[in-house]
């Protein structure tokens, strides 16, 4: 996660994530399982009215897909695909798709 973290600081996306979590120190499971999703909404200290679930690969909306059927908050699930893997719901599941960082800022800020 660390990794993660400094790539939205290069792209000064930080501000956007105020929160980012991994399984490794908190002894839950990983993606595609939801628990890691429940534990960081009991720790964000703010409100909060949707969820955005950003990843590269087929887990990450798997995740965000299982995260939203335990809760009743809104969950976008946003996969950035730049080898053109995703296209035409080619995982059965939700999601939003785009193809650089700039898309996924666009995205955010139109309020999805």
């Amino acid at each position: 996660t660390h990794r993660t973290a400094e790539a939205l600081q290069h792209c000064r996306l930080e501000k956007y994530f105020p929160t980012i979590v991994c399984a490794e120190p908190y002894g839950v499971f990983g993606k595609p399982n939801e628990e890691l999703g429940l534990k960081a909404l009991e720790w964000i200290d703010r409100p909060y009215n949707h969820i955005l679930v950003v990843g590269d690969t087929r887990t990450d909306v798997e995740f965000g897909y299982n995260l939203s059927r335990k809760i009743t908050t809104p969950v976008t699930c946003v996969i950035v695909d730049r080898n053109s893997e995703f296209q035409n719901n080619a995982l059965g599941m939700p999601y939003r798709r785009v193809t650089t960082l700039l898309e996924l800022f666009s995205l955010y800020a139109s309020n999805l």
